[in-house]
């Protein structure tokens, strides 16, 4: 099947995501009918003023067939909770701390040229290194940080207490697609801003 290169088309079945996140069906009607559910699924776009946390919205097609299509946002939250559940992280923190990655983007100290700069978007890599979810003893929400080529990999434990639990995004990113037969560079127009990006502040 070919799919639209975008990350909030509504087009992957629940079956997609079973395979996407290596999960059963038991478990995906659990996280998705608990009440306040993990995974984060709403009708309508949601931004902050900023614009750094991107849309999170699936929807519902047929209302006879009551299809549900799951965009590959929300498949990511699903694969990066997967796997954070399985490290005993439990599924509502687990949940919460994935959408860090789908649903949240982190900006740079300090103003450029022209708007304020920004590392990545919701759901973007870091144009180098690796993009690690860190969840730790000192914060009760998962982050989103960059280890890069010359960093040793003790620093992700900087200022983040006793220990933590990081997972590899971009593992789980590759390990996704190729559960979905995705071709490697799928998504690659998307994922990764241009170096020196920025965002205008809404005024």
């Amino acid at each position: 099947m070919n799919y639209l290169d975008h990350p909030d088309a509504p087009q992957f079945l629940s079956a997609d995501v079973l395979k996407a996140a290596d999960i059963d069906m038991p478990t995906f009607k659990n996280w998705v009918s608990r009440k306040p559910s993990p995974i984060l699924l709403s009708d309508s776009d949601r931004s902050s003023i900023t614009g750094i946390e991107g849309p999170s919205y699936e929807r519902v097609a047929g209302e006879e067939s009551r299809v549900h299509l799951f965009t590959y946002r929300r498949l990511m939250q699903f694969a990066l909770t997967a796997v954070l559940t399985r490290l005993a992280i439990p599924v509502r923190k687990a949940g919460m701390a994935a959408a860090a990655f789908t649903d949240k983007g982190q900006t740079v100290s300090g103003w450029g040229d022209g708007g304020f700069p920004i590392d990545r978007l919701a759901c973007q890599f870091y144009r180098e290194g690796k993009t690690l979810l860190v969840i730790s003893t000192d914060h009760e929400f998962g982050k989103v940080i960059n280890l890069k080529p010359n960093d040793p990999a003790d620093s992700i434990f900087e200022r983040r207490g006793l220990g933590v639990v990081a997972i590899n995004v971009n593992e789980v990113d590759r390990r996704v697609k190729a559960a979905l037969g995705l071709p490697p560079d799928w998504g690659r127009a998307w994922q990764y801003l241009p170096a020196g990006a920025t965002i205008k502040i809404p005024e």
